[in-house]
């Protein structure tokens, strides 16, 4: 048994990390937790996972030249092929039945000069979907909107990934022991369903680098408002030890039946 402080989720680079240096190599089962909105989970409840979407952080760059208002004819307006991309997305279609996303979430071209035409300009894109399947579709489709309008405004366009977290890939039966434990410590009217939200979180990398890892993550109602990130976000405190016992619990639940199934094998 063993605890694993990851560093940088935030950035969502920190359980790659831990993966490469071999931290779950020898891991048979993995438990995290997780604060949810109230939104989601009243204070007190809990849930015995949670389906996090995917999501992927891209960077662009528009190169092309400068020219005078007066003479619009000389290069490609950066802002313009920015209004074709944003117009283009609108138009992905996926499987409705799963939830997904693709926005600009930053665009900077032009200058303090009114008079002058950008022809260069840089923009940021968050990709979200529910699986990983999606996810790579709608990749696909970003990529050939890109292709598209570099080809329509002979401009070069650039696109980098930056940073991206799995889709959860949970254990149905790690999910059975924190379920079990819930119930055991708060008992089962503050036991709710697996969480699905379309937000985003590296612990998901486990599973996805380590197929044979089974995990789960607890989801914690904590009276958390008003969001997740929020810069005055606030959550009930006196929810954390008992989210402790559970997860604790949880660890006890699965090392025992280990050892009970071990002891049977012997038998």
């Amino acid at each position: 048994m063993r605890f694993i402080f990851q560093p940088a989720e935030e950035t969502v680079e920190g359980a790659l990390v831990m993966v490469r240096k071999g931290v779950v190599n020898d891991v048979d089962y993995l438990y995290g937790l997780h604060l949810r909105p109230e939104q989601e989970l009243r204070t007190g409840e809990f849930a015995p996972g949670i389906q996090h979407g995917a999501a992927r952080f891209l960077e662009g760059t528009i190169s092309g030249e400068d020219a005078h208002g007066a003479r619009p004819h000389l290069n490609k307006n950066a802002i313009d092929i920015g209004a074709e991309i944003i117009h283009m997305m609108k138009g992905i279609h996926l499987n409705p039945r799963i939830p997904y996303s693709v926005k600009v979430t930053s665009f900077h071209s032009g200058g303090k000069s009114s008079n002058i035409i950008p022809g260069t300009a840089t923009f940021s894109l968050d990709l979200r979907a529910q699986t990983n399947e999606v996810m790579e579709e709608l990749t696909v489709k970003v990529e050939a909107i890109m292709n598209a309008v570099s080809d329509l405004y002979d401009t070069p366009i650039d696109l980098v990934l930056k940073s991206e977290a799995a889709a959860a890939e949970w254990s149905e039966e790690a999910v059975e022991y924190m379920e079990k434990s819930i119930r055991g410590v708060v008992g089962d009217r503050a036991c709710r369903q697996i969480i699905q939200t379309t937000g985003g979180d590296d612990f998901h990398f486990y599973t996805i680098k380590k197929p044979d890892l089974k995990a789960t993550m607890l989801a914690i109602g904590c009276g958390l408002k008003p969001g997740l990130h929020h810069p005055k976000m606030t959550f009930d405190h006196k929810v954390m030890p008992v989210a402790s016992d559970i997860l604790v619990r949880a660890v006890l639940e699965t090392l025992g039946n280990q050892n009970d199934s071990s002891d049977s094998h012997r038998n």
